[in-house]
């Protein structure tokens, strides 16, 4: 049951995002490079339930954004297909401010999120009616989803 919930809920909010028209933040085309890598999912929280590693659904094990300047590709572990999405960051705002936009139909969908990166370690806290305040959901919320990811490290040759 929490598998699918979780695997409802990610699918869900990358492909039914609504504010499609919102505001464009003043910092709208401000890039930060330190998002730029390939980014492996660790952990999801949603309300007062958070899984990671071994415990994530199997389908999600492995997950990752690969993010390059403005661009980002998500890609669920194990499956060919690839969600090819724009961002846009604001860096002004504490937390920071990103919205993920998708064409889907002829339409821009954006999903509203924040963010954070300490050292190697980016979260995510997203809701499909409107931008999370904070990354600590209310435990009776079932609409912001908290994600972790690590970023995967350059192999030396």
């Amino acid at each position: 049951m929490i598998q699918r919930v979780f695997n409802i809920a990610l699918l869900f909010s990358f492909c039914v995002m609504l504010n499609a028209h919102a505001d464009t933040p003043i910092e709208a085309h401000r890039l930060d490079a330190r998002l730029d890598g390939v980014w492996i999912l660790n952990s999801m929280q949603r309300g007062g339930e958070k899984v990671e590693g071994d415990d994530l659904p199997v389908r999600m094990r492995g997950t990752t954004r690969t993010i390059k300047g403005n661009q980002m590709i998500l890609a669920r572990g194990g499956a060919p297909r690839q969600l090819k999405c724009t961002i846009t960051v604001d860096t002004s705002t504490k937390p920071h401010q990103m919205d993920i936009s998708v064409e889907k139909d002829g339409k821009v969908q954006v999903l509203k999120c924040i963010y954070e990166i300490k050292e190697d370690q980016l979260r995510i806290a997203e809701n499909v009616t409107g931008r999370p305040e904070t990354f600590t959901p209310d435990p009776s919320a079932t609409r912001t989803l908290v994600t972790t990811y690590v970023r995967q490290r350059q192999s030396s040759r």
